[in-house]
């Protein structure tokens, strides 16, 4: 059975499963609907996510280039995976550095849009329509349904469940995200003053250039 989607919409599994044999029920929905509806918040989920993928590239580098050009010991990476190992390995790092009270609220910030990138990853979405305020109009939301076990890297359990936000929200939450990605060139920054100077690697043609000349 062929059905028609509004481009880039994400599908329910419900939905879809229904669409192929609706003997499958599995309780009241209008997948195609929620699917237009939801479409610009999904792709406002998806640009945060990007935006948190690029901070924690930023937070990766700046780790390897303190292990690698900081000449004192250092403590082990931290075991922990993904932006959230990341940042706590960063904070061990800046702690040996003792520049961590000096850049503990740029930490700070990058670890809230962390964790909220954590809740829309991980949160079972949900799209359907709420007022945002007692006088305000009916509006597409997503739920973020915390159902799944915890780990290192998602909410705990009752912390914020069955959490709504609309469109001018998630905007909110890029333009945070945004901020969080100049706090860690900032940090970059005041970490680079502190470290001895990046010796420059040979191009190979200028190396084997000096090779011939003897």
């Amino acid at each position: 059975m062929r059905v028609n989607w509004p481009s880039l919409a994400v599908r329910t599994w419900q939905g879809a499963l229904y669409s192929r044999s609706q003997e499958y029920w599995v309780g009241e929905h209008d997948d195609a609907l929620e699917a237009a509806e939801g479409r610009p918040l999904h792709e406002l989920r998806g640009i945060i996510i990007g935006q948190a993928a690029e901070i924690e590239g930023l937070l990766l580098y700046i780790g390897s280039e303190i292990r690698a050009r900081h000449t004192e010991p250092l403590p082990k990476r931290h075991k922990r995976r993904g932006a959230g190992g990341a940042l706590q390995d960063l904070r061990m790092l800046l702690k040996v550095l003792q520049l961590d009270e000096q850049l503990s609220g740029k930490l700070d910030h990058i670890g809230r849009v962390i964790q909220r990138r954590n809740r829309l990853v991980h949160g079972r979405i949900h799209v359907g329509f709420s007022r945002l305020s007692e006088q305000a109009p009916l509006e597409p939301v997503i739920t973020l349904l915390f159902e799944n076990d915890p780990d290192d890297d998602q909410p705990q359990a009752g912390d914020d469940e069955d959490y709504e936000c609309g469109e001018a929200e998630l905007t909110r939450y890029l333009q945070e995200a945004h901020q969080a990605l100049e706090a860690g060139l900032d940090l970059w920054e005041s970490v680079e003053q502190v470290l001895p100077e990046k010796e420059l690697e040979e191009l190979p043609a200028e190396a084997a250039r000096r090779v011939a000349l003897g």
